[in-house]
């Protein structure tokens, strides 16, 4: 994960890290309908803001947008939601799901709570 991080680094100019999204899913995972635990993905997430703060700044840090791109279903977004440092995901097959529109429902819910609390 971290040399994909720096080969981007080497590649562009600091202030570039705001046009970035990252997005994260464990190589485990990949095709294989596995998802990874809250603890697993808010580990992730952490490490690769470390990672940006410790390599970048404490702004790209904080401004870069980290979305999972794990299974997200019906049943974990209500979970992977409240996950701090997850600004959102990036949903694969389920978004030709009729139970997308539940998936969307719940994460813009999230965010109208997020922007009025």
């Amino acid at each position: 994960m971290f040399s994909q991080l720096q080969a981007i680094k080497e590649e562009m100019d600091k202030t570039e890290w705001r046009k970035v999204i990252i997005a994260y899913e464990p190589i485990w995972a990949l095709n294989t309908g596995k998802i990874a635990s809250a603890d697993q993905i808010q580990e992730a997430i952490m490490l690769i803001r470390d990672w940006l703060r410790d390599h970048c700044t404490e702004q790209t840090s904080n401004d870069t947008r980290i979305l999972y791109g794990g299974p997200v279903t019906e049943t974990n977004t209500e979970n992977l939601i409240k996950l701090q440092g997850v600004d959102g995901f990036l949903i694969g097959s389920t978004s030709c799901k009729p139970v997308f529109r539940n998936i969307f429902d719940m994460v813009h819910a999230q965010a109208q709570r997020d922007v009025s609390g």
